[in-house]
C-alpha cells in the first residue's frame, strides 16, 4: 500500500476529478522506489540480479541458515552478517559473474561449502587496524622495499608464516593461505597484463575487529580496501569487480 503524503480527502477528489491522480502516484511509487535503492542495498542487488544483461550468471540457490550455523560451529566463527543474509535469502555463490580482466571464464563466487575446506577460519587476522599506515604499508609501489613481482609482500611481510599444507583448492595462489581468519570466497579468473596486480582474489575478514570488511589478494600486495560485503557484490553487478 502507497501512502499519499499530505493528501487530505478532498484533495484525493480533486485528484481523481481532474485526472491526476494516476499520474500523481506513479510518480510516488518511482520515489518511492529510488528512496528504497539508496537505503537499502539488498533492494539494489535484487534489482540488478533481475536486469537482463546479469542473466548470463549462473546463480546457486541459497543454503539454510542451520547450515550456516552448522558450518560457524565448526570453525568457531560467526560470519558477517551481510554475508550471511545474502547467501541464505538471495544466493549461495554463483558462476560467470563479470570480472575485470577476465580470462574468458568470467569470475566465481564459491559456495558456502566448498570453503569448508578452509582450516585457520577461526585464527585471528593478521591485521587489527585499516588505516592510512596499514594501506601504505602493504601497498607500497615505490622505492628499494616496494612490493613488486620481484619482492612481493608475501615473501617479506609474511616469509615466516606457515602456508597450508596441503593448500585448500579454494585458494587461486599458496602464498595467500597464510591469512588466517579470512574467506577467499571467489575468485576473477583473470589474466591481467599487470603483474602486481595479477591473481587477484577478494578475501572476506571473519575474526577480529576487522570482520566484515573485503581485502583483496594480488600477487603482489595485500589491498586493503575495507569495503563492506554489500559493496563488494554490488561493484560485481555492475560488471567492476576487481
Amino acid at each position: 500500500m502507497l501512502r499519499l503524503p499530505g493528501c487530505t480527502f478532498l484533495d484525493w477528489v480533486e485528484l481523481y476529478l481532474s485526472k491526476k491522480l494516476t499520474s500523481y502516484t506513479d510518480q510516488l511509487f518511482r520515489e518511492e522506489k529510488e528512496r528504497q535503492k539508496a537505503g537499502d542495498p539488498l533492494a539494489r542487488i535484487r534489482g540488478l540480479m533481475a536486469g537482463k544483461r546479469r542473466r548470463d550468471i549462473s546463480w546457486n540457490p541459497p543454503i539454510s541458515l542451520k547450515a550456516v550455523r552448522d558450518f560457524e560451529r565448526r570453525h568457531g566463527i560467526a560470519l558477517p552478517e551481510e554475508y550471511v543474509t545474502f547467501i541464505t535469502e538471495i544466493a549461495n555463490g554463483c558462476e560467470n559473474f563479470p570480472a575485470a580482466n577476465s580470462c574468458g571464464k568470467g569470475g566465481v563466487f564459491f559456495s558456502l561449502e566448498q570453503l569448508d575446506c578452509l582450516p585457520n577460519l577461526g585464527k585471528p587476522f593478521y591485521f587489527t587496524e585499516n588505516t592510512d599506515e596499514t594501506r601504505r604499508s602493504l601497498t607500497n609501489c615505490f622505492g628499494p622495499n616496494a612490493y613488486t613481482g620481484k619482492n612481493p609482500v608475501w615473501h617479506s611481510l609474511f616469509k615466516d608464516f606457515p602456508r597450508e599444507d596441503p593448500i585448500s583448492p579454494v585458494w587461486i595462489c599458496e602464498d595467500y593461505s597464510v591469512l588466517c581468519g579470512a574467506l577467499p570466497f571467489a575468485t576473477y579468473n583473470d589474466d591481467r597484463p599487470n603483474w602486481n596486480m595479477r591473481a587477484t582474489q577478494p578475501i572476506l575478514i571473519v575474526t577480529g575487529p576487522l570482520q566484515g570488511q573485503v581485502w583483496r589478494s594480488c600477487s603482489a600486495q595485500l589491498r586493503p580496501d575495507g569495503m563492506s560485503f554489500y559493496q563488494w557484490v554490488l561493484q560485481m553487478l555492475e560488471g567492476g569487480a576487481r
